[in-house]
């Protein structure tokens, strides 16, 4: 699989999500000139499986979309880039300083 820069993960026939798809779509095309890979999700083993994928396409970021599966499902979602070791960062993290 090719690389991918950025994925989201979205629940499916969610009206409102696919139009935050498609406008996160539109704006990572026109100001960076990326595209971004929509990853579908149902269930858990749909998570497990998008971040089979993430690890493998080597994405750098993803977006998770508003939902209540992916309330639910938090611990499984913010443990598996560790669990996966799925390299990632922190918003607001601070760096140490043998990182600079």
């Amino acid at each position: 699989m090719s690389r991918c820069e950025f994925a989201v993960l979205t629940v499916p026939n969610q009206p409102e999500a696919a139009l935050s798809v498609k406008e996160v779509q539109a704006a990572a095309a026109s100001t960076i000139g990326r595209q971004i890979e929509v990853l579908t999700v149902s269930t858990s083993r749909d998570i497990d499986a998008a971040f089979a994928t993430i690890v493998q396409t080597r994405t750098e970021a993803i977006l998770v979309g508003p939902d209540a599966l992916f309330y639910s499902r938090l611990a499984q979602i913010t443990t598996l880039p560790h669990a996966t070791r799925w390299p990632r960062s922190i918003p607001g993290a601070r760096r140490s300083k043998s990182a600079d």
